[in-house]
């Protein structure tokens, strides 16, 4: 990567060549060159006019949630000697300046700040004015902890979503959130369209009888735009090893549904009894997806969407191409973890699901995710079978040879 970028951005022309191979020999929408491409990469792209590697490369760091690689960019581009000067880096920095804009309000307004001689008022005005939007926000909420922060960035980005308001996480963030919004704070509109109309109600009657005129206006007026960033979130859909349409025998197979938790009131004897009748295999399974559960709740709902939906609608949960579980990030590989011990009716929909797994989980936990699912009356035994069957022919260096011959024999593997 280091000759490529030495003998290719040395000049504008062959910059814009070069990323373009570069991105059109991996194929893959920057899943695998993420992990390659460093930010003094980037640098050297940005300082000849081109910005194609880099906006890719941005894009699938915010999807994958590696804020830190987003970070290091744009302090890349703040230390650079001589300093990058192209348009094309302004616009960068000030697309990060937006992204990062709450997550890291210390730094977001120095890169702001940087890129505002690179733009262009002709061809930057949105751009621009979603960054200063973002940076304002983290301004106003950076004396919250970081929980606070995190929420509020997946919500406000993300008004739509149905989200829940009653956890005591949510609670304690609307507690703190009231003492710091005024009625003229130009932020505002952002959190009208996202919080619940009753605490809206109760908020303002607390506040100063001599509200400003022009505050019950902003209830009519639309959502500000989210911002350029998160417009590339909806870049990822990947496709990668899909498997055929099941057979009309395999959609007459019965579907497995896991029993739910019993009620805290049920008796003990009751309650063995349904122990008995379930498998330990399954009993291994189930313990698995309460841990996951117990461990990121937000979750629970995506889990049950994806468990009764088709194979359209399962995709942008599958892909991560969600706020709440974005690609590549802890709570995706949870939520894939999750369905695959507790699985969808549809045959394509666990599929989708396997092979997206095997793309992002580590050898070892798909090792672990897979061995309770690799048995005779398992409801997905057949693409827990294949699953296996590619582990095994991607190499697995991190399982031992014993763990390999459990595989290869739960499997059936010749």
């Amino acid at each position: 990567m280091n000759r490529f970028c030495q003998q290719a951005y040395v000049n504008p022309e062959l910059a814009h060549q070069g990323s373009q191979s570069l991105l059109a020999a991996f194929d893959d929408r920057g899943l695998w060159l993420s992990n390659l491409v460093q930010p003094l990469h980037l640098v050297a792209e940005l300082r000849q006019e081109s910005c194609l590697l880099a906006r890719m490369m941005v894009t699938q760091w915010t999807h994958q949630g590696e804020t830190h690689k987003l970070v290091r960019l744009a302090e890349a581009l703040m230390e650079a000697q001589p300093p990058v000067l192209s348009h094309e880096a302004g616009q960068v920095m000030a697309l990060l300046a937006g992204l990062l804009g709450i997550l890291r309000a210390d730094h977001a307004s120095r890169w702001l700040a940087a890129s505002l001689p690179l733009l262009k008022d002709s061809v930057d005005p949105h751009l621009l004015s979603d960054a200063r939007q973002w940076v304002k926000v983290g301004q106003l909420l950076a004396s919250l902890p970081q929980e606070d922060r995190l929420l509020w960035n997946r919500r406000l980005r993300d008004p739509e979503d149905e989200w829940e308001w009653e956890s005591p996480e949510a609670l304690a963030a609307l507690r703190r959130i009231g003492r710091l919004l005024k009625q003229d704070d130009e932020s505002l509109p952002l959190f009208l369209e996202v919080l619940p109309p009753a605490w809206w109600e109760l908020w303002r009657e607390h506040r100063p009888a001599d509200e400003p005129p022009g505050f019950a206006k902003w209830f009519a007026q639309p959502a500000f735009a989210l911002g350029l960033g998160l417009g590339m979130a909806g870049v990822l859909s990947v496709s990668w090893l899909l498997s055929p349409s099941p057979s009309a025998e395999e959609e007459k197979q019965k579907s497995f549904a896991f029993r739910a938790v019993q009620p805290a009131g049920q008796n003990q004897t009751d309650e063995s009894q349904k122990k008995t009748e379930v498998p330990a295999y399954m009993q291994s399974r189930l313990a698995e997806a309460a841990k996951i559960e117990v461990a990121m709740p937000e979750l629970k709902r995506m889990h049950a969407l994806v468990k009764e939906a088709n194979p359209s609608e399962a995709d942008p949960y599958v892909q991560g191409n969600t706020t709440i579980a974005k690609a590549g990030t802890a709570q995706h590989r949870a939520l894939l973890r999750w369905l695959i011990l507790d699985p969808p009716q549809d045959a394509a929909v666990r599929a989708a699901i396997n092979k997206t797994a095997l793309r992002l989980l580590g050898f070892k936990e798909m090792y672990e995710t897979l061995v309770p699912c690799l048995q005779p009356d398992s409801p997905d035994l057949k693409e827990a079978r294949e699953s296996a069957s590619l582990l095994l022919a991607l190499g697995a260096e991190d399982l031992t040879e014993e763990q390999k011959r459990n595989l290869t024999q739960l499997a059936e593997l010749k």
